[in-house]
């Protein structure tokens, strides 16, 4: 299985091509070889080409696949690993970042490739049960 993660939608946007230099967005033809370049992806276009030989799922938000794969758990843990006020502070502004609607968690997508043949669907694309709706959020044990 392959995961394809960045930032993009499920549709042909437009002209997304810019550049990126000292954190802030700048004229890409501005400054050649002194600034990174990048684009929107298109993950309806990667599933089309993909689907003659794979199995495509998603894309889903990568808030949603990170708490599928049990990013709480994790934070619980790495959280119960330092008595260190700041360090604490750090692993939670961390998870809301990645997580987050309004920060990486929308904006980032996640779309999983498998062998054409496969009968599988992983776990963080197959629709909920319905008890998985009705669990807490993460923001009930966060500290």
């Amino acid at each position: 299985m392959g995961l394809i993660v960045d930032y993009g939608q499920d549709w042909t946007q437009g002209d997304t091509f810019r550049g990126i230099k000292s954190h802030k967005f700048a004229n890409p033809l501005s400054s050649p070889g002194s600034m990174d370049l990048t684009a929107d992806v298109d993950f309806s276009y990667l599933r089309f080409a993909a689907k003659d030989r794979a199995a495509c799922f998603g894309p889903v938000e990568q808030g949603f696949f990170l708490h599928s794969m049990g990013i709480q758990a994790r934070l619980q843990q790495l959280l119960n690993t330092t008595a260190d006020a700041g360090m604490q502070k750090n692993l939670v502004d961390c998870y809301k970042r990645l997580t987050d609607p309004h920060s990486m968690g929308r904006i980032y997508k996640v779309l999983a490739v498998l062998p054409k043949d496969s009968s599988m669907v992983p776990i963080p694309f197959a629709p909920p049960a319905t008890e998985e709706l009705n669990k807490p959020k993460v923001e009930k044990i966060v500290r």
